[in-house]
């Protein structure tokens, strides 16, 4: 991902800004309005969007809701929503729960990306593209998680991951390609070219080669669903899994 400079150093200027601003309203207890303001500063100063052009402030249709859209224009110039932002007050842990309005809104429009964000914490979904009020759609993908006063972090980590979200960025579609490497090594994808009956097979083998010990796929792929496969993304059904597995 080649980052212009200046685009690069503008973001890192821009959020050592946003930063204190953002310290400072935690201290004070800024509310939701507050941390609105904020954020349509930190979209404009560190993030390249034209406040006139590009964001409109709080919009709903069809049960959802928008605090902030983002919007661009198509090939023919005319106008189209690229991301709905859900903001909520500095300071507040961000959850999925909170996805709601904002996801419903995308959906009901076809917008692929939703932010969510107290002004600090930065999570961007990608909603797969599904028919209006689809009750099966797919859950929003968590495409990448960035926080402005991270210090576990460095500050060119940080001004990269907010650069997928900046104008810059969304002229080269680079948010859409970092989004489809997110997804390839997914554990959910990993998993899924994990379990086959072709490698389990080669485990298997060489299992008993080193060992000695006899297992069936089955078996092992039981034992690394169980031993290796963290519970909160092993599969709903890992029956299922291993059966697929068996020889």
């Amino acid at each position: 991902m080649a980052i212009n400079q200046k685009v690069l150093d503008r973001i890192k200027s821009e959020m050592r800004k946003a930063n204190r601003i953002l310290e400072k309203a935690r201290t004070e207890g800024f509310g939701e309005a507050d941390t609105r303001t904020i954020v349509m500063d930190i979209l404009v100063a560190m993030l390249g969007w034209d406040k006139y052009h590009n964001l409109t402030a709080e919009s709903s249709i069809g049960g959802g809701y928008a605090d902030i859209l983002i919007k661009k224009k198509d090939a023919k110039d005319n106008d189209y929503i690229y991301a709905v932002i859900e903001i909520k007050k500095v300071g507040l842990r961000l959850n999925e729960n909170h996805l709601r309005q904002a996801r419903d809104y995308a959906r009901n429009e076809g917008i692929p990306w939703v932010v969510l964000t107290n002004g600090n914490d930065w999570q961007v979904y990608y909603l797969e593209p599904t028919k209006k009020h689809n009750k099966t759609a797919p859950e929003p993908f968590l495409v990448l998680s960035v926080s402005i006063n991270d210090e576990s972090m460095k500050p060119q980590q940080k001004s990269e991951l907010f650069y997928l979200l900046s104008e810059e960025a969304s002229r080269k579609e680079e948010l859409e390609q970092w989004c489809k490497k997110a997804k390839a090594v997914s554990a959910e994808s990993l998993i899924k070219r994990l379990f086959t009956k072709e490698v389990i097979d080669k485990i298997r083998l060489g299992v008993k080669r080193e060992t000695g010990a006899s297992f069936t796929n089955e078996e092992i792929a039981g034992f690394m669903l169980e031993r290796i496969v963290r519970v909160e993304v092993r599969p709903e059904r890992p029956d299922l899994v291993i059966k697929h597995c068996g020889k």
